[in-house]
């Protein structure tokens, strides 16, 4: 974990080369610090706190994205973040024994720590009402994740943390086109 003075200077530098930040995060109170000081996203959303009432403003005043990656919040919180997706007819033919065995796994117990997935899904859906930009992703091949199947969840997850269906793909679509500047994707949209 880097010191709050490093993650500013981090962050000033890469903007100054013209690059977006993104920072790694595991608590609410590092990503209001990096909020705080500029980063363009916060990849992960905390577990160790319910989110504050004013957090979701923040990162909105700030306009800062965030990709939640749910799947793995509910792995480090001791529930499998794939585990529906073993049992799921239309994905589980398409699954290796690896991919089986990450979807099932969570990490280790660290009874130091506190994670509980109910702060994470508190902060997205307030996130979510705000407007702030979400994207999809699972940080796969953690475990209770695996490559490409994981979306899928990671998905579901969002709409039961607040996302509508309809829009939630945008989570995985345009969102991320737009959050890292990418005007040459294609996007999903009537028409």
């Amino acid at each position: 974990t880097l010191d709050h003075a490093t993650v500013a200077a981090v962050i000033a530098a890469a903007h100054r080369r013209g690059k977006l930040a993104v920072i790694h995060i595991a608590t609410q109170a590092a990503a209001r610090a990096a909020v705080g000081a500029g980063v363009d996203g916060l990849a992960h959303i905390f577990t160790d706190t319910p989110p504050a009432a004013d957090f979701a403003s923040f990162v909105l005043a700030h306009h800062t994205f965030v990709c939640p990656t749910l799947s793995v919040n509910a792995s480090v919180s001791g529930t499998p973040g794939g585990g529906d997706l073993v049992a799921d007819p239309d994905l589980a033919p398409y699954l290796s024994p690896e991919d089986l065995a990450r979807l099932r796994g969570t990490f280790p117990h660290n009874p130091a720590g506190h994670a509980d997935y109910a702060n994470a899904v508190a902060a997205v859906r307030a996130l979510a009402a705000a407007g702030v930009p979400l994207l999809a992703g699972t940080d796969a091949p953690n475990p209770g994740t695996t490559y490409g199947a994981s979306l899928h969840g990671e998905l579901a997850r969002l709409v039961d943390a607040g996302l509508t269906p309809a829009p939630a793909p945008t989570a995985a679509t345009a969102a991320p086109a737009t959050a890292f500047h990418l005007g040459d994707r294609v996007r999903i949209r009537a028409g």
